[in-house]
């Protein structure tokens, strides 16, 4: 994903975005893509599991669905012309101005410290066969307000 047209400034408890981002992945349109985002904690000197992960069996038919998570976290943000998944090389997603909230209330869970966000896309053929994959990963400060 080309996200060098894509301003990004922190603000306290979003990001403000805009811009747009191009896929450069090279998969086809006819792929099933999965997906995986799993959130380590550092200690002890590496990366350890957290109960937080999530699994997105064909992701694209999920991506923008006016109720599910996707759309009401990204998706009602990029322009309707650009609304193709990420399976389809070279789409652009153009992006009206938008605020992503950071803050979340998590019941339960004490979490603090460094962490690491790892996400996972599969791209697998008609045949089911395994075609690409990509994985991106992130560090993130959490802290406790």
């Amino acid at each position: 994903m080309d996200m060098s047209n894509l301003n990004v400034e922190i603000l306290e408890d979003s990001a403000s975005l805009e811009g747009y981002v191009q896929m450069i992945w090279d998969v086809e349109p006819t792929d099933r893509i999965d997906f995986r985002a799993d959130l380590l904690k550092s200690a002890r000197g590496g990366w350890q599991p957290t109960v937080f992960s999530m699994v997105q069996k064909d992701f694209c038919s999920t991506l923008f669905d006016e109720d599910g998570f996707w759309y009401k976290a990204w998706g009602q943000f990029v322009d309707e012309d650009d609304r193709k998944c990420i399976n389809h090389k070279g789409v652009t997603y153009h992006h009206v101005p938008f605020n992503l909230e950071l803050a979340v209330d998590i019941e339960g869970e004490r979490i603090s410290g460094l962490h690491k966000a790892v996400f996972q896309f599969e791209a697998y053929d008609g045949h089911d066969n395994l075609r690409s994959e990509v994985c991106i990963q992130m560090l993130l400060d959490i802290i406790v307000k």
